[in-house]
């Protein structure tokens, strides 16, 4: 087995067994490169010999027969392997060694302090197309294979993994196994991390005709967007100005509107007429259940309502003035006491005083008192015959009557 060598660096390194020619076991302890036949060294695939006689050499204490030998940095300066060769032909048998030389990097990624022969063993250290698919024997690399936890983050350099690595058209649709990213395989917050970006996009750059960058628009590089209609566009042009058109129309018709919310002074004079409302267009279910008690209230309570004229010859105007101007009616704020009739009076508690007259005579000085003797007289009548009074006659044009009308005895004068 060959002792590997840093590359262009000096170092000491063990020769021997050094044994006596003639019985090829005793040790060599006086041995000299200076007096040897041979102290030569091949570099490489070389056929070219180094001498090596003025090098560093020492017998190592308490090994006798090895020799410790310095190899200088142009002794170590080249790839490859490296021989060294020791004769004296008439005091040991030939030695030699065999070592090999690698370059420095290779060498501390070895056997330098805290080396780790992984670290630098990445994708940038493998050669282009040195890792195919032809290269690698089938079934090489499996998952059984390779131990649980064996490759993962921890496991690559940084960079080792990039987009320059990566062959193009190395990941497609075609490399992915089915089902290789699902729902359940995404973690949760990359719905929101989507959103985001999505969101937080410029849409400057995503304006083409039908996109929703390009509706949502960059007042600079597009002219038709809802930026542009909602916000920058003139009066009268899109939606912005419109709005504007709207709200000034709507504060006109607020200010034709009467104080009950009609509008009013936008309706020609005489534009609403009786000819106009269609038949039964208003009754009583058009109207709100109070609408009765406030016509009545309209009109007896207001003095412009009514024209005295159309009831009555008196000056004053509202239904309450003219009863009492006319005397129908108690004064008024005294409540009803009296109802006035023409030629009479009746006050609330039933009497009549005064005359009623008709055009069959006239009753004077009737009472309450006349009328309830009347009424009890009336009521004394008997009626045997439906229209027929029942009565006794005593007498015939004051001549009295004679006789019971029963047997034996007639009536008579």
């Amino acid at each position: 087995m060959s002792q590997v060598l840093r590359q262009s660096t000096q170092v000491i390194v063990v020769i021997g067994p050094f044994v006596d020619v003639g019985d090829g076991f005793t040790p060599e302890t006086g041995i000299t490169l200076g007096a040897a036949d041979e102290a030569e060294l091949l570099k490489g695939n070389t056929g070219t010999t180094t001498d090596i006689s003025a090098a560093t050499w020492a017998a190592i204490t308490g090994c006798d027969g090895w020799y410790a030998l310095t190899l200088s940095t142009s002794h170590t300066d080249t790839v490859g392997a490296l021989t060294v060769m020791v004769n004296d032909d008439s005091v040991c048998l030939p030695v030699f060694a065999r070592f090999q030389v690698i370059e420095e990097a290779a060498y501390d990624a070895l056997y330098a302090a805290s080396a780790d022969p992984k670290a630098d063993i990445n994708v940038a250290t493998i050669d282009a197309g040195a890792i195919t698919a032809t290269a690698i024997a089938d079934n090489a690399i499996t998952a059984a294979k390779i131990a649980d936890g064996a490759i993962d983050a921890a496991t690559f350099a940084a960079g080792a993994i990039t987009a320059t690595v990566i062959a193009t058209g190395a990941i497609d649709a075609d490399a992915l196994a089915a089902d290789t990213i699902t729902a359940a395989k995404v973690a949760a917050d990359v719905s929101a991390e989507i959103a985001d970006a999505v969101w937080d996009e410029d849409a400057t750059g995503h304006q083409t005709q039908g996109t929703f960058g390009q509706a949502i628009g960059d007042p600079v590089a597009d002219t038709n967007t809802i930026f542009k209609a909602v916000v920058t566009d003139a009066t009268g042009v899109t939606v912005g100005a419109d709005v504007v058109a709207v709200k000034s129309d709507t504060a006109a018709i607020l200010a034709d509107t009467g104080t009950d919310g009609v509008i009013v002074a936008s309706l020609a004079a005489n534009s609403i007429t009786a000819g106009v409302i269609a038949n039964a267009a208003i009754d009583a279910a058009t109207f709100a259940a109070d609408v009765d008690a406030e016509v009545l209230s309209y009109l007896v309570d207001d003095a412009t309502r009514i024209d005295a004229s159309a009831l009555n010859t008196a000056a004053v105007t509202t239904i309450p003035a003219i009863l009492v101007d006319t005397a129908e009616i108690g004064a008024a704020g005294a409540g009803l006491t009296n109802i006035n009739l023409p030629n009479q009076t009746m006050d609330i508690a039933g009497n009549i005083t005064g005359n009623l007259s008709g055009s069959v005579g006239s009753v004077t000085g009737l009472t309450a008192a006349d009328v309830a003797a009347i009424k009890a007289k009336t009521d004394s009548l008997a009626f045997t015959v439906a229209g027929e009074v029942d009565a006794n006659i005593q007498s015939v044009n004051d001549v009295t009557v004679t006789g019971d009308g029963q047997s034996g005895t007639e009536w008579g004068p």
